[in-house]
């Protein structure tokens, strides 16, 4: 593993537990999905008929962009408030973390924020050509996640750099930079990288604010119950498999009963020894041995 993967799973982590503490908050129902992958959409088999009739991400290719091999990293499906789609950087993780926090330099969160803004662009673009056929008006709102940048360092690279301003602000729907700063997650909305399971209510007070900026300050008459229902299955449902690669192998996501009869069948196929061969190993002495011609055992 590169240390960038290990600082990246830290802030995933530690933005995923807060936007959960927040929804435990406001007593409000939402589906979060991280490293949604495009071309794990809707990519079981057995599904391929039905997933044959409803936009893919595929569809979307060109010569220049390829949208079906790209990823999301957040994709907040809302009741209410309709779909968010967020970019995280990690930029300043490791000097957030020491003993004496120093903030990452204005060039470093300056290069992180425009190829954030690009792939922003792009996750938007697909998420709604995929909800396209649910409801062609869908509100798609994007922020960016910066969990080791401060506000106020944020807005000073924004004013320094006319051109990143005009990137950010239009794609975050601002006018100025101070209005984009609102629309982003940053350190100052989020608890302490040290001890991030602690979310204080005056941290929830401030992720409330950027909630209310972002999400809550409209309503998306559009989706109804069924069209809710309708978009969270196709994301989260047995149709689209994750593979999240770990140091064992790959885990295997089960959703249904039968993956979950494939996956027990899979794993007593890998059994060497029966129970009671095992436990025959573990007694005193530990290690029996039997000999004789074949068919002793």
């Amino acid at each position: 593993m590169q240390e960038s993967d290990s600082r990246y799973d830290f802030a995933q982590n530690h933005v995923m537990f807060n936007l959960q503490k927040l929804g435990d908050s406001c007593h409000e129902a939402m589906f979060i999905l991280s490293q949604l992958s495009f071309g794990n959409y809707l990519n079981q088999p057995a599904f391929a008929a039905a997933a044959a009739q409803l936009p893919r991400p595929s569809q979307l290719d060109t010569k220049k962009i390829k949208y079906s091999d790209g990823e999301t990293d957040f994709v907040l499906i809302h009741r209410r408030h309709g779909i968010l789609v967020g970019e995280l950087k990690s930029v300043g993780k490791s000097q957030a973390c020491g003993k004496n926090p120093q903030p990452p330099a204005d060039v470093n969160v300056a290069k992180r924020v425009i190829k954030a803004v690009k792939q922003l662009d792009r996750s938007e673009t697909v998420v709604r050509h995929l909800v396209s056929d649910v409801s062609p008006g869908m509100t798609v709102r994007k922020t960016l996640f910066l969990p080791y940048v401060s506000t106020e360092q944020l807005e000073r690279v924004l004013d320094n750099d006319p051109q990143l301003e005009k990137a950010v602000c239009q794609s975050l729907g601002a006018a100025n930079a101070a209005e984009a700063v609102q629309l982003c997650c940053c350190s100052d909305q989020l608890s302490q990288p040290a001890s991030y399971w602690h979310v204080t209510p005056a941290v929830l007070s401030q992720l409330s604010t950027w909630w209310q900026h972002r999400m809550a300050c409209h309503v998306d008459t559009l989706l109804t119950d069924d069209k809710y229902l309708d978009i969270v299955a196709r994301f989260v449902g047995p149709a689209t498999t994750v593979s999240v690669p770990c140091y064992n192998g790959v885990r295997v996501e089960v959703r249904t009963a039968g993956q979950a009869v494939a996956e027990l069948g899979r794993r007593l196929a890998l059994l060497v020894l029966t129970l009671q061969q095992l436990d025959l190993m573990n007694r005193n002495p530990r290690l029996v041995y039997l000999t004789g011609p074949p068919g002793t055992g």
